[in-house]
């Protein structure tokens, strides 16, 4: 989804994965992971991405957002559509 709205031009996304089922909450390394691939596929640009989650798949430090932050992708997570588009 990053690199789609890259090669789009787009500069800000919204990913809303509260509708995923059957999926339990990532552990520390899955989240660190997580939080390298989505800072690698906006490959340093100036996109700023933003994941709605339910409330029971977050991590109280955002730890995976840290990730992405630290290797340069402006991110957030939020349990609502409406605090994520605010950010945006």
């Amino acid at each position: 989804m990053i690199t789609f709205a890259i090669d789009q031009q787009i500069t800000k996304l919204l990913i809303d994965s509260t509708k995923l089922t059957g999926i339990e909450p990532p552990l520390a390394w899955e989240r660190f992971r997580m939080g390298e691939r989505f800072a690698h596929a906006a490959r340093g640009s100036a996109i700023k991405v933003v994941l709605v989650a339910r409330p029971e798949m977050l991590d109280p430090e955002r730890f995976g957002m840290t990730v992405a932050r630290n290797r340069g992708l402006l991110a957030n997570v939020f349990t609502s559509e409406a605090e994520a588009l605010a950010w945006l």
